[in-house]
């Protein structure tokens, strides 16, 4: 009993032990070992991307009906054959439209009799009426009666091609060369047009060239042009990419679940018939693309900080402090490594200094600067400022600004500030496993309120804005 129980006391404060060690709490209140997790640098293409999901269709489709009523006789076309333009594909049954082109002609025979007659007499009674031997009046009637003999002809000629262009339309034909996509019709089917042109057949013009509805967000809009190029993929063949560009931004809105998004038109060719109408695509419209640029995992550059950390950014802010009012003064308007502006130690703040200035100069450091901004090197786009962490060959944190250019949310191209300071396979912190439990270190480095103070000058809480 004496053995187990010893054993048991043992274990038990064994593992205690283990526990208050992997805590980080020793005998003595010292901190624990930092622990990092480490991610290599990179060459590689990254891709800045709005996703979003659509619909195929063909590029153009036209639907088919019936201007006459009466009974299908025939139908000459199937789902997915081939038509060319003109080609007769149904018939309505035209004995009724027949018989009312015969009654027509015959009507219109009768009219060119009358007029005939009515011109005999109109020229039979005009030399007599020419030498006096009939009255005005009583010519007046032979005139009427021409003039509505020709009234009458002209009137039953276009009713007789009213009535053949009604015939005509009992023969359906394809207004253009395409794909028979959808057939709603069956021989000896009515067809009623009182009311509604009814739905025959849907034709697509080209099956080889189709087009993709894809609904945006808002918030993503105004990153989308026309000629963009897009990635897409569909469900049908998930291993396949394909790719299209935008062709049209419409700018009627449409809300869904109170989110407002907009139709874009992607274009996208089809040669070998593996897209069909209705599949449905899931988007990429490329916003940005680098190739062959220098690159850290996004988690690099959004660490929280560990007590060490902080302790070396606020050595390095007390040193630029030191090196700026030996070159003149701390407060007012003083020039540094370029331009700058300041209000004392906790105003805004617009610096062009060297490579590290630009970091601690500007708009704030560990919770002081609200935003900062910069002008990338060469007159390009604005990037934003940020830091790598890394241990030097003696264990000791060293800290890295750069300039961070085109991300995927995974992969983050960045610009180090100073050169040859960033080498290809290059061991940098993508992760703190024991970071500060202080507020101070849970805050960005270049953004928030609060922490250690701006490095641009800016005491305890909120710092400024700072364009590099």
């Amino acid at each position: 009993m004496k053995t187990k129980l010893i054993l048991t006391l043992l274990l038990v404060g064994g593992g205690a032990y283990g526990a208050y060690r992997y805590m980080g709490q020793e005998d003595n209140g010292d901190a624990a070992t930092p622990v990092y997790n480490y991610a290599k640098v990179e060459r590689k293409t990254i891709q800045n991307m709005v996703s979003s999901t659509g619909t195929l269709a063909a590029r153009e489709l036209v639907e088919i009906g019936s201007q006459v009523s009466g009974t299908i006789e025939d139908v000459y076309a199937d789902y997915n054959d081939t038509v060319e333009v003109g080609q007769l594909i149904a018939l309505i049954d035209p004995s009724v439209l027949d018989a009312q082109v015969k009654s027509s002609e015959a009507d219109l025979l009768r009219q060119k009799a009358n007029l005939k007659k009515a011109q005999i007499d109109y020229d039979r009674f005009k030399p007599v009426n020419e030498k006096g031997f009939l009255s005005g009046k009583d010519f007046l009637g032979y005139e009427i009666a021409l003039e509505t003999a020709k009234a009458n002809v002209m009137s039953s000629e276009a009713s007789l091609e009213r009535i053949k262009r009604s015939r005509s339309f009992a023969e359906i034909r394809a207004p253009i060369s395409g794909v028979i996509i959808d057939r709603n019709v069956e021989k000896g089917q009515t067809v009623a047009t009182s009311f509604n042109t009814p739905r025959l057949f849907i034709i697509a013009e080209d099956l080889g060239l189709m087009e993709i509805l894809a609904n945006v967000d808002e918030s993503d809009i105004g990153q989308i042009q026309v000629d963009q190029e897009v990635r897409f993929t569909v469900a049908s063949y998930p291993d396949r990419n394909f790719t299209g560009k935008v062709t049209e931004i419409r700018l009627q809105p449409a809300v869904v679940q109170n989110v407002v998004n907009y139709t874009v038109v992607v274009e996208t060719e089809n040669p070998r018939r593996l897209l069909l109408p209705g599949m449905t695509a899931t988007l990429d419209f490329v916003v940005e693309e680098v190739e062959d640029v220098v690159s850290v995992p996004a988690s690099a550059l959004s660490l929280k900080m560990d007590d060490a950390m902080i302790e070396k950014m606020q050595k390095r802010r007390e040193e630029m402090m030191a090196q700026r009012q030996a070159a003149g003064g701390g407060e007012g308007r003083q020039a540094g490594g370029g331009e700058a502006r300041q209000r004392g130690q906790g105003g805004r703040q617009r610096g062009e200094g060297g490579p590290v200035q630009a970091v601690f100069g500007g708009g704030g450091g560990q919770g002081g600067g609200g935003e900062a901004r910069q002008r990338g090197q060469g007159g390009g786009g604005r990037r934003n400022v940020a830091m790598l962490w890394y241990l030097d060959e003696n264990e000791e944190l060293q800290l890295l600004p750069v300039r961070t250019g085109v991300s995927d949310g995974i992969s983050t191209e960045v610009i180090p500030l100073q050169e040859d300071a960033l080498t290809e396979g290059m061991q940098i912190i993508s992760k703190v496993l024991t970071p500060s439990t202080s507020e101070a270190a849970q805050q960005n480095p270049f953004g928030g309120r609060g922490g250690i103070g701006g490095f641009g000058g800016g005491g305890p809480g909120r710092g400024g804005r700072g364009r590099f």
